[in-house]
């Protein structure tokens, strides 16, 4: 269902403000994830958005137009509703909505993702080792850029490799269990995700749990 091109609240106009389980109201948003100025926005009814800025399509009497508006989104999300058997995947949100509650973007896969495993506990000065592995994503080249932080709250600092495993050796002399961490951001292509990893570091005065 469209959302609407007036650039205001979709509850006041029809059919966008149609609200029902089995109806799915969508804006639109253009090739950078930016919200239309034209679209109506508004949760409820809107649940999703989809692409509706310059978009290609065919045209009446032959030929194809490029054309805008939440007309061209609303068919996006209609095509993967009936693909996914309507349980869409979710890929971040627009930026700029009008009404400061951003819509999901509907995909058809789910997101580019990264899960680190590895040493979850440590006593200091004993070396750790995590690896990451993808999911979803985009394809090669990847980038890595690992971190760690040697407390829940401090700032995570960056390590030095750039490849898909990390090697770090954490050190606590506080008497008590250090609750360390590790991170990565993973590029893939143009796009990008990260992954948190929780490590315990016994201290070397004989501190534990």
């Amino acid at each position: 269902m469209i959302s609407g091109n007036a650039g205001s609240n979709a509850n006041n106009y029809s059919p966008g403000r149609a609200n029902h389980p089995n109806i799915w109201t969508v804006s639109a948003y253009d090739d950078q994830d930016v919200f239309a100025s034209f679209s109506n926005f508004g949760n409820p009814p809107i649940e999703y958005s989809g692409p509706g800025v310059d978009i290609p399509s065919l045209w009446k009497n032959g030929g194809t137009n490029t054309i805008s508006g939440t007309s061209m989104a609303a068919p996006h999300i209609a095509g993967l509703l009936l693909i996914e058997g309507n349980n869409l995947y979710v890929d971040g949100t627009v930026t700029g909505d009008a009404d400061s509650n951003p819509d999901e973007i509907a995909t058809f896969a789910p997101p580019f993702s990264t899960t680190i495993s590895g040493s979850v506990f440590l006593s200091s000065g004993q070396q750790g080792s995590w690896s990451t592995q993808n999911s979803f994503a985009p394809g090669a080249p990847y980038t890595y850029t690992w971190y760690y932080r040697n407390a829940n709250n401090a700032p995570w600092i960056q390590g030095s490799s750039y490849t898909s495993s990390f090697n770090h050796t954490f050190y606590n002399s506080t008497g008590s269990l250090m609750k360390a961490g590790v991170k990565v951001v993973v590029n893939s292509q143009s796009e990008t995700t990260e992954d948190y990893f929780n490590v315990s570091v016994f201290s070397s005065g004989g501190g534990g749990f």
